[in-house]
């Protein structure tokens, strides 16, 4: 018996019916060697009383003929009075008759192998906890990085001052608060993943990389010339124009600044790399935030009603309203990017919700009335689209207080937002929905006097009448 693996052999000699069972197995077991009796009664005391009928009908068929291998799992006592699970093996001897005289067999001690097994995992368990553990220690958990506080700690290795001329490189993600604010965090972090892979592609094997804030990453090239740092910068900007997730693209803004062997504390050269960020973010945000603004109309026109075709219905409806207001001409290109933007914020709501043909349940319809406020955060995360936030969030407000989400009433709505309510009203009156059949003028013209005064301002109402009719 090999007491490090829990294997023992046996033997039964039927005739006489001795019974042998290995002293390292009685040992492993507990027993000292004349403990157990060698006869085949000696070995049926340690079985375990439920087994028993199994173990004797097992042996029967073999005794019989009816099989020639025995194999069978079950429970033996040990000393201790614990029942271990041992998987018993064994081969018939035959005369040359084929009267069987002899079983030949071992046993495996199932419950030690699987306390050593499980023993193994722990440890590996453990080892892997503690791996993670370090790793996470200098490690962003999101895009796998180095994190700041881990990168603030390199800057101070001695060793990293033997690699001079150095080069640092800071990177911005364009547009991650609008697209957290219009998609949600999770497509946030597939962004910040995606633009963490293409800094591990583009840079070279002895270049650090790591997150160095929300949206924010910073790269440190040893032994860099200028001309490698800006094919670096070239290289990074060129990957990110292949790349949309979900059909929003990647930005990233860069600004590069130059460590010597003079420079004793690198901290100031990393603030040098920002205040290049932030210069060329000046010239790039515009064109990057844009792009993302494209994309979310864009996708919201794909699952909704909000297409190119519906805004410019109604800024022309509103364009006839402002001319009989007299509004200045800077209120005319505000009341267009209100109207573009209204309903910005059901960019994150189920298109199922969005065109269903049926009547929205309450839950559904409690979904809907969230697209104000994100449409809100959305604008105001834009310092282009900021001035428009106020009214996004009141395009839905009613002259009568009843609207959402704030309760606006009468003048507290802002005029724009006013307008704006007419003119989404009227064209879905006028050109239907899939849920809702299109209203012939008559119609229309008595719908908005029912509604003047309670949903609608009434006196914009009596500007729109005559050009409606």
């Amino acid at each position: 018996m090999n007491l490090e693996n829990g294997i023992g052999l046996w033997e039964w000699d039927l005739e006489s019916d001795l019974f042998y069972l290995s002293p390292c197995w009685k040992e492993m077991l507990g027993y000292t060697d004349d403990e157990i009796e060698n006869l085949f009664s000696g070995w049926q005391k340690l079985w375990h009383p439920e087994d028993a009928p199994k173990i004797d009908q097992n042996i029967q068929e073999q005794i019989e003929g009816k099989k020639d291998y025995l194999k069978i799992e079950y429970r033996m006592l040990d000393k201790d009075g614990n029942w271990r699970w041992i998987l018993t093996r064994a081969d018939s001897i035959k005369t040359p008759q084929g009267k069987l005289i002899r079983l030949l067999g071992t046993n495996i001690d199932l419950t030690r192998i699987k306390n050593v097994e499980e023993e193994t995992v722990q440890n590996q368990q453990q080892k892997q906890a503690e791996e993670k553990l370090l790793y996470l220690s200098c490690h962003d958990s999101l895009t796998n990085l180095y994190h700041r506080s881990y990168f603030k700690e390199l800057l101070q290795n001695s060793k990293l001052k033997q690699k001079f001329p150095l080069k640092v490189i800071m990177a911005d993600l364009n547009g991650l608060k609008l697209i957290n604010d219009s998609y949600g965090c999770d497509l946030g972090d597939k962004m910040l993943k995606t633009a963490a892979s293409i800094l591990k592609q583009c840079c070279r094997e002895d270049d650090i990389i790591a997150r160095w804030g929300g949206d924010e990453f910073v790269i440190l090239m040893p032994q860099a010339s200028w001309q490698e740092a800006d094919y670096l910068c070239k290289k990074i900007s060129h990957s990110c124009s292949h790349y949309f997730i979900e059909g929003v693209p990647i930005s990233l803004t860069l600004g590069v600044a130059a460590a010597n062997a003079a420079k004793r504390d690198l901290m100031p050269t990393l603030r040098e790399a920002e205040d290049q960020l932030a210069r060329q973010k000046l010239t790039e945000n515009r064109s990057a935030k844009n792009a993302v603004l494209q994309t979310l109309l864009k996708t919201l026109a794909a699952k909704s009603f909000e297409t190119e075709a519906h805004t410019r219905r109604m800024q022309v409806a509103a364009q006839k309203i402002g001319r009989k207001l007299n509004l200045a001409d800077s209120e005319f290109s505000r009341l267009d990017l209100l109207i573009t933007l209204h309903d910005i914020g059901k960019i994150n709501i189920a298109e199922e919700i969005l065109t269903k043909k049926g009547p929205l349940e309450q839950k559904e319809w409690e979904i809907i009335k969230t697209h104000p406020e994100v449409g809100f955060r959305i604008a105001h995360a834009n310092y282009e689209l900021c001035h428009v936030a106020e009214e996004i969030l009141a395009h839905h407000e009613r002259w009568d207080g009843k609207g959402y989400p704030q309760g606006l009433r009468r003048d507290e709505i802002p005029l724009s937002a006013r307008i704006t309510a007419i003119v989404d009203a009227y064209d879905v009156m006028k050109n239907g929905r899939p849920y809702k059949q299109p209203m012939s003028k008559e119609e229309i013209v008595a719908e908005f006097k029912k509604c003047s005064g309670t949903q609608f301002d009434p006196e914009l109402v009596n500007t729109f009448l005559p050009i409606l009719e």
